[in-house]
């Protein structure tokens, strides 16, 4: 009798066992249960393995988080894009590469360089068509250091303001020489240099040149010096010292920027420049009155304390 109730106990306590071994593997698909030969008493490597790999099939039926986001989007990403391209007239893009910003109008242009010759060409017509009676007339222009003594202004700017003017510094007098002989039918370049007048100075006059001979024409040095400067030779007794590796020629319009630095300054690009001769005028007032000098405004005639108009 005791014997039976024990095998009963026996029977009952395997069946608890059993059950709480298949309970945990069911509850736990990451957990993994190792068993050999006879450490399987009750069998349970079959049991193990099934339930293991049903696990296993079940999470790789699950679709993965972030692929199914891209997927569901990818319908809807793609209809935009189509919309949007077939709202797009055909060839815009190809218009948008190929466009190019429009080209800013020079300062200078043709009318501006036919300007100033017809300026030249009047005084021509004044002094007579001849090469040594045009340079009479530059020498004539009235002597004006306040002017911009920039090279890279060009031909064109500074005869603009000679004959506007008539008033100016060496590049003023070489540039309107520089115009009117080309009107004459002569090779003329305006020379940008050096002279030596107790040091190196900046600048300019004309060279002219017939039968491959290089003639040097400054209306600048005779309105200084009183002397001739015209059609001399090079290293000529009577002229200037030059430093003849510093010289180069000027062009007709002006360089990248320096038109633009002149009006930064005050200048204006084209005539007529009264209001800034006046001004200038008025600055070199101020400075002689520092320096106690009298002074005396060619337009209106006031002297010292008169403030000439701005």
């Amino acid at each position: 009798m005791h014997k039976d109730r024990n095998n009963h106990l026996y029977t009952f306590i395997a069946l608890l066992l059993v059950t709480a071994l298949l309970l945990t593997g069911c509850g736990s698909a990451s957990r993994t249960f190792y068993f050999s030969g006879s450490d399987d008493p009750l069998g349970l490597r079959e049991i193990q393995k099934m339930v293991y790999e049903e696990t296993l099939s079940a999470s790789k039926d699950q679709p993965d988080d972030e692929s199914s986001e891209e997927n569901s989007a990818d319908p809807e990403m793609t209809e935009a894009e189509d919309i949007a391209d077939s709202s797009q007239p055909e060839g815009s893009e190809q218009e948008e590469e190929t466009s190019e910003p429009e080209e800013s109008t020079p300062l200078y242009d043709e009318e501006a360089m036919e300007r100033y010759y017809a300026l030249a060409s009047g005084i021509l017509d004044e002094v007579g068509w001849d090469l040594e009676a045009a340079y009479h007339w530059c020498t004539e222009i009235e002597y004006f250091n306040a002017t911009p003594d920039d090279p890279n202004l060009g031909i064109c700017w500074f005869a603009d303001f000679g004959f506007d003017q008539k008033l100016g510094n060496c590049y003023v007098y070489a540039a309107t020489f520089t115009v009117m002989a080309r009107l004459l039918g002569y090779e003329a370049r305006q020379v940008d240099g050096h002279i030596l007048d107790f040091e190196y100075l900046h600048h300019s006059w004309v060279e002219i040149v017939i039968d491959d001979e290089t003639y040097v024409c400054d209306p600048e040095f005779e309105w200084q010096k009183g002397m001739n400067g015209y059609m001399k030779k090079y290293g000529e007794e009577g002229y200037w010292e030059l430093n003849m590796e510093l010289i180069s020629y000027m062009d007709d319009l002006p360089g990248e920027g320096s038109i633009e630095a002149i009006v930064e300054r005050g200048w204006p690009a084209e005539p007529p420049y009264d209001e800034v001769v006046d001004y200038i005028e008025y600055l070199q007032y101020l400075e002689q009155q520092e320096q106690g000098d009298d002074w005396e405004d060619p337009n209106t005639g006031c002297v010292d304390d008169d403030v000439p108009v701005q």
